[in-house]
């Protein structure tokens, strides 16, 4: 199928115009004047159908570029070690129960029962797997091993988020924590920033996005930061790591059995 390009329609145009006028020159002696009319009026029509065929062919054999494969990996899977037992994996404060399932970018699904099955799907010089998540529902054991079941990834962040450190703050800087209702008497109020271990600052604008950054590595608060409590009583500013300890002690949001990666 012939496709005209924009300067063939010109051309095309340019082409039908001067059969045009020569044509008028023609009519004076061999045609009447309605029927030079009608002449005209079909070669002005056959230029416009032919520019329309061509964008009607365009439209039609236009394709979309496929968009690409994106690969969504968990950044949790990076921050789970060794257990001190042999029941899971820790991960934060909490240690991910065996037996459980991980899948790959390709959809395969692997058994891990122990720490050696944990670190061979890891292991780049024997393997090729790719590994992106768990295998939803799993179960995360507290210190005292208390069970609780996480459906999905963002049920896990939360977990995560939440623990509480035990340390880390030596040398100044407080790793950063999910304050909210449920972990303290206060929320966060958000925009916060944060800190990362290069030194470089995040803006965090809510609590998904707190999720993700403290997911993907060790970050800390910077102060000074605003608290809302519970309570409904006026916020307050701490201007820094005593000030935030003296607040969350308050109300009970430091418990001493939880550690931090």
């Amino acid at each position: 199928m012939q496709r005209f390009g924009t300067l063939q329609r010109i051309s095309i145009y340019n082409s039908a115009v001067d059969l045009i006028i020569n044509f008028s020159q023609y009519k004076n002696h061999n045609m009447k004047k309605t029927g030079f009319i009608s002449f005209l009026l079909l070669a002005l029509a056959l230029v416009m159908a032919s520019c329309n065929k061509d964008n009607i062919d365009s439209n039609l054999t236009k394709e979309e570029a496929p968009l690409p494969k994106v690969k969504v990996i968990n950044d949790l899977m990076s921050r789970a070690v060794a257990s001190t037992n042999a029941e899971g994996l820790e991960l934060g404060c909490f240690t991910i129960e065996y037996p459980f399932t991980l899948k790959d970018d390709q959809g395969g699904l692997h058994l891990v029962n122990d720490d050696d099955d944990f670190y061979a799907l890891f292991d780049s010089t024997n393997t090729n797997v790719v590994i992106v998540d768990y295998v939803y529902p799993i179960t995360l054991l507290d210190s005292l091993g208390a069970g609780t079941v996480v459906n999905n990834i963002d049920e896990l962040a939360a977990a995560f988020a939440s623990c509480t450190p035990s340390g880390g703050w030596e040398n100044g800087d407080f790793p950063a924590y999910l304050i909210n209702g449920e972990t303290s008497c206060y929320n966060l109020v958000y925009p916060i920033s944060l800190k990362k271990e290069d030194g470089s600052l995040l803006t965090i604008n809510g609590e998904s996005e707190f999720l993700a950054a403290v997911a993907e590595q060790v970050c800390f608060f910077v102060f000074p930061m605003t608290l809302d409590p519970v309570d409904g009583s006026a916020n307050i500013t701490v201007n820094n790591i005593d000030e935030l300890f003296n607040a969350l002690i308050s109300c009970g949001g430091m418990p001493c059995d939880t550690v931090i990666n």
